[in-house]
């Protein structure tokens, strides 16, 4: 990962994921698609600190890299923005095993269920993949399954490529049981894991593939369908056993074998060997958060309600 080259295939270019070069086609999807202006930078993160230094009870991060990715987010429209680090905030408090430090999640980790290719697509989004047959319900809860795949996109989106490009998702469905089904399809669950992708991650999600699918992926979509937004909903495209469709989405090149692709098998090793050294990082986040009369960040036990998420519509990144 850290040694791969950029991929050429006719005219399209193939970057590697760890590349943080920003070139002139990012400059212009920046501009044109998220209103970003370097030139107003310092407007923006003044007015997004200032709207937060009005919460009550919050103690953000207010650096301007972590900044950055939520107006990058929400299109450089300030409130907007600050909503979302609230929100972010408040869904942390709410869910703290989903942001747990690397190294506390390292076993999960370690099943390959949860994987970011080395390259990325054509149009610089970043690949991530997910094995549901990896996942052991009996080991591991759902809750550390969904922090395993937070956790990790949250360390690929620091990168300011992908927040710019977005990145898109081959969900792989292959050997999926209804032990899978019935440990992640309850109401709760649903609604932890449509709230974190739509409200709460300051990611720009493009598309998902989903492969290898059983009829009881379906039933699982029927249930997941009715929390999640119409463009999202049009943003899920299943693309069932045959490589090749998958292949006019993705190209060849930078797949894995079991993809149909020319790359060796999928393998997280190198990825989280690297996120296993951000371990101290994390640390240092979890002191950022909304605060007790204590002075205590907020750590709540997930089964208590707090104020939920609540981010228009119209407001959410393309």
């Amino acid at each position: 990962m850290e040694t791969a080259k950029p991929i050429k295939e006719g005219n399209s270019v193939y970057r590697p994921l760890l590349d943080t070069t920003i070139t002139k086609e990012d400059v212009r999807k920046a501009k044109q698609e998220l209103n970003e202006k370097p030139e107003d930078y310092g407007r923006h993160l003044a007015r997004i600190r200032d709207l937060l230094s009005k919460e009550k009870d919050l103690n953000p991060k207010t650096d301007d890299e972590f900044l950055l990715r939520f107006l990058r987010a929400r299109k450089f429209n300030d409130e907007r923005a600050a909503n979302l680090v609230k929100d972010h905030y408040r869904y942390r408090a709410k869910h703290p095993r989903l942001f747990r430090n690397p190294k506390d999640m390292e076993d999960i980790f370690r099943c390959n269920i949860f994987n970011y290719l080395t390259h990325r697509d054509a149009q610089g989004r970043a690949v991530f993949v997910m094995k549901i047959s990896n996942w052991c319900p009996e080991t591991f809860s759902f809750k550390e399954f969904v922090g395993a795949g937070n956790v990790l996109s949250h360390w690929v989106l620091k990168n300011p490529v992908t927040q710019i490009n977005g990145y898109v998702g081959i969900w792989d469905f292959k050997d999926y049981s209804f032990q899978h089904f019935s440990n992640s399809c309850t109401p709760r669950l649903m609604w932890m894991l449509s709230s974190l992708m739509q409200d709460c991650f300051p990611g720009r999600f493009k598309v998902a593939y989903c492969v290898n699918c059983p009829p009881l992926a379906d039933v699982v979509w029927k249930l997941f369908k009715p929390l999640i937004r119409e463009k999202y909903r049009k943003r899920v495209v299943v693309i069932g056993n045959d490589m090749a469709d998958l292949h006019k989405y993705i190209h060849a090149s930078i797949l894995p074998e079991e993809y149909g692709g020319t790359m060796p098998a999928s393998d997280c090793t190198e990825a989280v060997n690297i996120l296993m050294q951000t371990d101290r990082e994390w640390q240092k986040d979890m002191k950022y958060g909304y605060v007790h009369k204590s002075g205590r960040c907020k750590d709540e036990d997930e089964e208590q309600d707090l104020v939920p998420a609540s981010v228009p519509e119209e407001s959410c990144a393309a």
